[in-house]
């Protein structure tokens, strides 16, 4: 149970105070591809404290990542994160041979890393390049672990908004249950604002996040804690 008090402007703001506050009742899988061992334990600790139940594979090199891959095409992870600078076979390399193969092209890639590339154009060229080959987004390593927790959570409700968002379009429905091997937990949300343009806002934010969310409004302070103490078995997430 999660009781928060927030101000909002904007509908990113709200999706992310709504998936903040709730892990997915199935874990996400994450698969890790990253030479690095002290970024592997980086990573695998930082996903422990994000709020997204996670559950995560990782691979050394990227030979190591491509055979993984094809031993599985039909147990993919939802999600990779594909670090640039390996061994054997380059995060580049990987990430060709991923989005030209029918069965592996699904996969939601993440490049990650730590790669200096210096100035803001050769940064967007890079950023370029890699959206051109089929990556569905870039990040760099933060230097510090909350910074790198921040970037992870961020990236995952990236990932879990375009995931849900490419199924609505291939299955023509908004239900997440068409969603594979991802099942969002329905949030009960309680709105307690005086303001009626704002709790419409706040209903239409909602409706663009991609989890079940049930909202009940109350417009005043002696009308929420009336609701809450009639409620006190069942409150609100």
């Amino acid at each position: 149970m999660v009781f928060g008090f927030f101000y909002y402007s904007g509908f990113k703001k709200i999706k992310l105070i709504v998936m903040s506050q709730t892990r997915t009742t199935t874990p996400l899988t994450i698969l890790l591809a990253d030479d690095d061992i002290d970024d592997r334990h980086l990573f695998a600790e930082a996903l422990k404290e994000i709020p997204i139940a996670t559950q995560l594979s990782t691979v050394t090199n990227g030979e190591e990542l491509m055979n993984y891959l094809l031993k599985k095409p039909m147990n993919l992870p939802d999600i990779l994160f594909l670090d640039l600078s390996m061994p054997r076979k380059t995060g580049f390399e990987c990430l060709f041979e991923i989005k030209n193969d029918e069965n592996l092209k699904g996969l939601h890639v993440i490049m990650f890393t730590t790669s200096f590339v210096r100035g803001y154009e050769l940064e967007q060229n890079l950023t370029n390049t890699l959206s051109g080959m089929g990556a569905e987004d870039y990040i760099r390593k933060p230097s510090g672990f909350e910074q790198l927790k921040h970037t992870l959570n961020e990236a995952l409700i990236r990932a879990i908004e375009r995931i849900h968002l490419k199924s609505r379009a291939e299955t023509h429905t908004v239900s997440t249950q068409k969603i594979p091997d991802i099942n969002f937990k329905q949030m009960n949300i309680l709105l307690a604002d005086d303001d009626m343009d704002d709790c419409n806002f706040f209903k239409k934010a909602l409706q663009t996040v991609p989890l079940l969310t049930q909202l009940t409004t109350v417009h005043d302070g002696e009308q929420l804690m009336k609701y809450l103490f009639e409620n006190s078995e069942h409150l609100p997430h």
